[in-house]
């Protein structure tokens, strides 16, 4: 039997054709079985160009939280999270919108703004029958 390379369209139009294979996956029972057949799969594959876009990246909330947290002393550290925990737990935490206001700021302001390339997203109508 000769084999054939398969071409980044091919992968692309049977990633394509298999997606509704998501939606079937709870008709399956666990286990190992065998699977040998052969799939015709036709119809119109597009490819579209790569878009630059805007792209934002915040700091990680931990090193932001600890940014914060390093103008208290050790103590002072230790009860506001404590004091947040425990407001937490109970479900009553209640935010000061003052404080929620400045946070906003801090995280809007520490941000960076940029752009990136996206690749263009590859669809198609196709559709796969076993031969």
């Amino acid at each position: 039997m000769l084999t054939l390379p398969i071409s980044p369209e091919h992968f692309h139009a049977i990633a394509i054709a298999g997606k509704p294979a998501a939606k079937l996956r709870d008709k399956l029972k666990v286990g190992k079985r065998r699977i040998d057949f052969t799939v015709r799969i036709h119809g119109d594959l597009v490819v579209n160009a790569d878009e630059t876009k805007a792209a934002t990246k915040s700091i990680p909330a931990s090193e932001l939280l600890a940014g914060v947290l390093a103008h208290f002393g050790p103590r002072k550290r230790k009860s506001i999270v404590d004091e947040i925990l425990a407001a937490r737990a109970a479900k009553g935490y209640k935010i000061d919108e003052a404080a929620n206001d400045e946070a906003a700021r801090l995280i809007r302001e520490t941000q960076i703004h940029g752009t990136a390339t996206r690749r263009g997203a590859v669809t198609g109508k196709l559709t796969a029958e076993i031969v």
